[in-house]
């Protein structure tokens, strides 16, 4: 089954959580069509599991905390597990859209040594956070056609689609750990602390979006001072705590607004925003639209 969510959904720790996601299976196959996020982007989350983005239209930018990469249509981008990273539309363009594959590890070999060799020192690689994939390189490109081939399995359900996924995305993997491999023991600065602390940051901000916090409370979360805060926001996705807290509150408002009836006050109210006023003033200057223009497409 290929799934068409509409907003990216989170745990208590920012982690992403999969629509379709099933342990005994753990794979999934996610039609993403970025017209229909607000931003339009996915933004700042992590995950346990692999995800490979393909292009199908549009340019996709993905930012990580060591790099942005842009996808085009054809290509594709593997973003490694646990690494805080965003998807969004470059430059906020309309058509982006692609086939995002979600998967443990342990659909890529049953057995340890093949794990052991082969799977982890790429998944586990701490300086590896995205490994961009290009159809004009013939190597790259038999990694996406299998990867189109397991998402076309994923659709039609065929009987014993789950082993040919399985035995599409080992494939896939091979090809992955030979372009992985030179930059799997390479001498790079080991990430800091930074990463575990916008994590608690993040989560905070989604966890309380709809109360009165303030720069100190996020910081808090992670146990810092605010100017170190700022800093890490800063250094590491290049915005401030307060630009990041604004834009969940934008994200769950148009959520709001998309699949609720609660009037543009009550949405103000539910997302943190002191006024109806200052909340339709903020929002036409992100969308382009007032909250109503918005709810009516």
């Amino acid at each position: 089954m290929i799934f068409h969510p509409t907003e990216l959904m989170l745990d208590d720790r920012q982690r992403e959580k999969l629509q379709g996601y099933d342990p005994s299976f753990p794979y999934t196959a996610i039609d993403c069509e970025f017209d229909g996020y607000s931003g339009p982007c996915v933004d700042w989350h992590w995950h346990a599991t692999l995800e490979i983005n393909v292009s199908v239209s549009g340019v996709l930018k993905t930012c990580t905390q060591r790099g942005e990469y842009l996808v085009r249509p054809g290509d594709g981008i593997l973003v490694n597990a646990n690494v805080l990273h965003r998807n969004e539309a470059f430059e906020g363009a309309k058509g982006v859209r692609t086939q995002t594959h979600m998967f443990d590890r342990g659909m890529l070999a049953a057995a340890e040594l093949p794990m052991r060799r082969y799977v982890a020192p790429v998944a586990d690689c701490p300086t590896l956070d995205a490994l961009p994939l290009s159809r004009a390189d013939a190597k790259q490109r038999e990694i996406l056609d299998l990867l189109s081939r397991a998402f076309a399995a994923a659709g039609e359900e065929a009987d014993g689609y789950e082993l040919e996924i399985c035995a599409l995305l080992a494939a896939a993997w091979r090809g992955v750990y030979a372009q992985a491999r030179p930059q799997i023991g390479a001498r790079q600065p080991m990430p800091g602390p930074e990463t575990a602390r916008l994590k608690r940051m993040l989560g905070y901000i989604h966890e309380h979006y709809g109360e009165d916090i303030a720069p100190a409370d996020i910081a808090a979360a992670a146990g810092v001072c605010e100017r170190e805060c700022f800093r890490c926001f800063k250094q590491e996705l290049g915005t401030t705590p307060l630009s990041s807290l604004t834009d969940y509150r934008l994200r769950k408002a148009a959520e709001l607004l998309r699949e609720t009836r609660l009037s543009v006050t009550e949405i103000a109210v539910a997302c943190g925003f002191a006024t109806a006023s200052y909340f339709g003033k903020v929002f036409r200057r992100r969308m382009n639209l007032s909250p109503l223009e918005y709810r009516r497409g």
